[in-house]
């Protein structure tokens, strides 16, 4: 089996499908076009990470189906076909394009690249998990800049259709690459032996708890970073710049907590990463202006990009490698409704209040839970 070319498969399916968390450039031009509220709007970036976590809890049954490049193939066409119809011009078609089929694309694709990087590069675990998690950010931040672009040049709808092509052809490119690598994975089914650990090991409810109050201001930030800016009174320009910094800094989050966990840090990174969210949370709420703004939402993408690379590496260090996907997916659900609940919740109390303040103010005493559920958890790591 070749590393590098399954490694490079993981990098793109992340990459490219993290296009799904540059959304907050498309909630003004939709509300425009479509003549739909704050909230109903945001629904579907909350639709979107909803079925993103069913793709990442299913998941482990369906990769069983087929080979390694037919199952990384399907994630890109899938997403494809969503981009697709997103591009109708309803709000209808954005809950089922662009939340379902598109957001279930990047679940099942990026629970597969966590499980490409388990078994391609099992000796450098934390580091590989912390690059695959963090291109991620990256692919959100690229995004970013070019969905704003196309939106400025010509709609939404241009834009999403745009990104079901690339899709299609990253399709070819990542079926290719896994087909180079030989990558065969053993899934648990097929292994004898004593009987593995689930998800009722001790701590597990822990780790779900924490991995979802954990994520739901990283996920908040992400849903609304560009409406927050203009609310705050940033110009165009800023808000582009301002976007793709945040996405940046999520990915620096990834890199850092990866590194650090390789080096036996995984308890401190899991309880450190909460409290620096509420530090940007709490920064926020005093309504900063311009690149003010831009400084509190990096610090939130910082700890974000911390929690979603260092939660399947604590996962895999509770249950061990050939359970990790499976009992992943079942933690992934807090994330999943922490994703789904964070910005829809945010648009709520923006339309009745007319600003974030409450917003922020509630993602902070969630992330304070997170801090909670760490603490008795630590125990139950060996790293």
């Amino acid at each position: 089996m070749r590393s590098g070319p399954a490694f490079a498969a993981a990098v793109i399916l992340t990459t490219v499908l993290g296009s799904i968390h540059a959304f907050s450039v498309f909630v003004i031009p939709v509300e425009i076009t479509l003549g739909a509220g704050r909230d109903a709007v945001s629904l579907v970036y909350g639709i979107a990470l909803a079925s993103l976590t069913v793709g990442v809890l299913v998941g482990p049954r369906l990769w069983q189906v087929a080979s390694p490049p037919v199952v990384a193939a399907t994630a890109f066409v899938l997403a494809a076909a969503g981009s697709a119809l997103a591009a109708v011009p309803a709000l209808p078609a954005l809950y089922l394009g662009y939340g379902g089929m598109f957001g279930f694309a990047v679940g099942s694709g990026y629970g597969f690249a966590l499980v490409i990087v388990n078994h391609a590069l099992s000796g450098r675990r934390g580091m590989a998990t912390g690059v695959v998690t963090a291109v991620f950010a990256l692919g959100a931040m690229a995004a970013s800049f070019l969905f704003r672009e196309a939106i400025a040049l010509w709609s939404y709808q241009a834009a999403l259709l745009g990104a079901a092509g690339f899709f299609l052809f990253c399709a070819v490119a990542v079926a290719v690459l896994l087909v180079r690598s030989g990558l065969t994975i053993a899934w648990p089914a097929r292994q004898t032996g004593p009987a593995p650990k689930s998800a009722a090991t001790p701590g597990f409810f822990c780790l779900w708890l924490g991995f979802g109050s954990g994520s739901m201001a990283g996920l908040m930030a992400l849903g609304h970073a560009a409406a927050v800016m203009e609310h705050h009174g940033a110009d165009p320009v800023l808000v582009t710049a301002g976007v793709m910094v945040i996405t940046g800094t999520n990915a620096c989050g990834s890199f850092a907590a990866g590194w650090l966990a390789d080096r036996g840090l995984t308890r401190q990174v899991m309880l450190g990463l909460p409290l620096l969210a509420i530090a940007g949370l709490l920064w926020l709420a005093t309504t900063p202006a311009g690149t003010a703004t831009i400084a509190g939402l990096a610090i939130i993408q910082i700890a974000y990009g911390g929690v979603i690379a260092v939660y399947p590496i604590a996962t895999t260090a509770l249950v061990g490698p050939l359970q990790a996907a499976r009992v992943y997916g079942l933690a992934f659900t807090s994330w999943g409704i922490a994703g789904f609940a964070g910005p829809w919740i945010a648009g709520l109390l923006f339309e009745g209040s007319g600003g974030y303040t409450s917003a922020f103010i509630a993602a902070a005493c969630v992330a304070a839970v997170s801090c909670l559920a760490v603490v008795p958890l630590r125990r139950h790591l060996a790293v």
